[in-house]
């Protein structure tokens, strides 16, 4: 294995809060944290690369290269800095950040005071590129996109038109001046609806998280590890085409080190807990390179058998679980049991999933396994296809997930609100159409759902008369969770067609819990916020729910025989106050559903 840097991206204090990790108490996170930052030292040959920014803004990363600091007296960590000393750095941050440069989490007060005597954990190198003027770059480029550009514009008012918008964010970089490229600077300066702060927020962190990478990977042409807990790497490390440089799988290593034994312990054990100088002696050890020996020969007999491992056990998960979102897969996965991570070998994106273990009706288990697809029919239609090339044994399909629900404003036992669950017993394509001067006829041809599931939708309707719902244990144990949270009632706002808020109708059969309710559903490559339209999908189709990911899991399924079925959380009313306040808890809800359903098939 011939690395001779590796880049350190997991300590960067943006990238905690990318990922929502405040909700992992700090001694998990620094015994994460310390873990990956030790087996990286052991794969580089030369150097660890750390942006110095990243040791002075963050609690865990300042802590953990302190206990590595005698890694220095062998030149093994380099702080990355604009800056060619520690005064020029201390100035540069303070215009960066002015009055947020003492906020607790950060470390440059340790150095401002003369009393403390810190010794960096590394020698400071000075950049020859900028990451503030690559992401600036990368920003320009970004929105002559028009997928960039249209996502960004998703998240703006609905009165701004999109010229306007464009104009607005080629005018960020100049009026953000000096200060840093963070999501917290930028967010003020674009006119954003107030219900999609957190997506924008999300969606800019990955972004400039993304471009900050790339910027140091081109200019010390380092690599870094991927596979690495708690963060979805894939989606901030830059797309790499050089099999060279390729990054490396920390899972792979981690687990070569947890079957080693070095001084009576697991060596996993033993790297975790060691000081810097152990640390060094084990990397010299005969025993780290017979691991290194067996990472870089993934050809010989022990790397064939293992694939041949791998394709047994696969062989045996017959349901796969889709869904668009990363919200929408986070519910789902917490659903599962003795989840791991699994990669196919192939090109582009769509060969990685999650598998685990769901109870089945026969007192077995079931093996699934859950992909994440993207918005979009086609997208959908690609990652199904993918799923069921690589797992060929699968015989169902279930694409669970958010929508928009088509609300009743009568008492007619179909109040559909936010929150609940529509459950698909057909799919129109509504956008799959022959327009004619006198009219648009919809053509929507998708077949029927599995008979094997509907028939366990059945069975949990059966339940239902005995009071039965299982769905609810697993709803009331997830919805704790900060992040699926049931929103507030009064936020369940229904407006009429002449969009005048109004009352929702009487519903006496209400509970605190979501209804289900078992009807078609809308799909289209089209995101719906026409109440009008809506309602014609009800008059004309009879549909529940409108989405836009159902349709192409009902024909790729179709073209491999293969069943699927559709279960929706409700999240929207598909009308202009559309908002993200639901989306969470409707997710955890059709991910609770799905759970229960699977759990009422017979497992053979």
């Amino acid at each position: 294995m011939n690395v001779k840097d590796i880049f350190i991206y997991h300590l960067d204090n943006e990238l905690q809060k990318l990922f929502s990790l405040d909700r992992y108490n700090y001694d998990y996170l620094y015994s994460i944290f310390k873990s990956i930052t030790r087996v990286a030292f052991l794969v580089c040959e030369k150097r660890l690369l750390i942006p110095a920014s990243n040791y002075f803004e963050s609690d865990l990363s300042f802590r953990i290269l302190n206990e590595l600091k005698e890694l220095n007296e062998i030149g093994a960590i380099i702080l990355i800095s604009s800056s060619s000393n520690i005064d020029e750095l201390m100035t540069k941050k303070i215009n960066q950040h002015g009055d947020n440069i003492s906020l607790l989490h950060y470390h440059y007060r340790d150095f401002l005071d003369d009393n403390q005597k810190i010794i960096l954990p590394g020698t400071l190198k000075k950049r020859e590129r900028s990451a503030s003027s690559d992401i600036k770059s990368g920003w320009y480029s970004s929105i002559n996109h028009s997928e960039t550009r249209n996502a960004l514009a998703n998240f703006s008012l609905d009165t701004l038109s999109a010229s306007k918008f464009e104009d607005i964010l080629y005018e960020v970089p100049q009026k953000l001046g000096n200060r840093a490229y963070i999501s917290d600077y930028i967010l003020p300066l674009l006119p954003l609806d107030s219900g999609k702060i957190k997506s924008a927020d999300y969606f800019l962190n990955t972004f400039i998280t993304r471009e900050y990478i790339s910027s140091f990977l081109k200019e010390f042409n380092a690599t870094c590890l991927k596979d690495i807990p708690i963060i979805d790497s894939h989606v901030i490390l830059p797309d790499k085409t050089n099999d060279e440089e390729q990054y490396i799988s920390y899972n792979e290593l981690a687990s070569e080190l947890k079957v080693l034994k070095y001084r009576n312990l697991s060596a996993l054990a033993f790297v975790n807990n060691c000081s810097a100088y152990e640390l060094i002696e084990f990397k010299n050890s005969m025993e780290w390179k017979s691991v290194l020996e067996k990472i870089t020969n993934p050809k010989s007999e022990r790397s064939i058998m293992q694939e041949e491992k791998k394709m047994d056990d696969y062989s045996n998960i017959k349901i796969g679980i889709i869904t668009a979102l990363p919200k929408e897969c986070a519910a789902m996965k917490m659903m599962m049991h003795e989840v791991e991570e699994c990669f196919f070998d192939d090109k582009g994106a769509g060969h990685r999933f999650f598998v685990g273990k769901i109870e089945a009706a026969n007192g077995k288990k079931h093996r699934v396994a859950l992909g994440l697809c993207g918005m979009g029919n086609n997208k959908a239609a690609i990652r199904a296809t993918n799923m069921l090339n690589h797992f060929k044994s699968i015989d169902s399909i279930i694409m669970t997930g958010i929508a928009g629900g088509i609300p009743s404003f009568q008492n007619d036992g179909k109040q559909v609100r936010l929150g609940d669950i529509v459950v698909s017993d057909g799919v129109t394509q509504y956008d799959f159409v022959k327009e004619t001067l006198e009219n648009i006829d919809v053509r929507s041809n998708s077949t029927k759902p599995s008979a094997q599931l509907l028939e366990a939708v059945d069975i949990m309707r059966t339940y239902e008369y005995e009071n039965i719902y299982s769905w609810h244990e697993y709803l009331d144990k997830f919805a704790s969770k900060p992040q699926f949270i049931k929103p507030e009632v009064n936020t369940d706002k229904l407006y009429d067609l002449e969009d005048k808020l109004c009352e929702h109708p009487v519903d006496s059969t209400r509970t605190k819990y979501p209804k289900v309710f078992i009807g078609g559903i809308a799909s289209a490559n089209n995101l719906l916020k026409n109440p009008q339209k809506r309602n014609m999908l009800k008059d004309s189709y009879g549909v529940l729910a409108v989405e836009m990911e159902a349709s192409g899991i009902a024909d790729a399924t179709w073209n491999h025989a293969t069943g699927y079925l559709v279960i929706r959380g409700i999240c929207d009313y598909c009308d202009k106050h559309k908002n993200d306040v639901w989306q969470e808890y409707a997710a955890l809800v059709a991910a609770a559903y799905t759970r229960s359903l699977i759990e009422e098939l017979p497992c053979f």
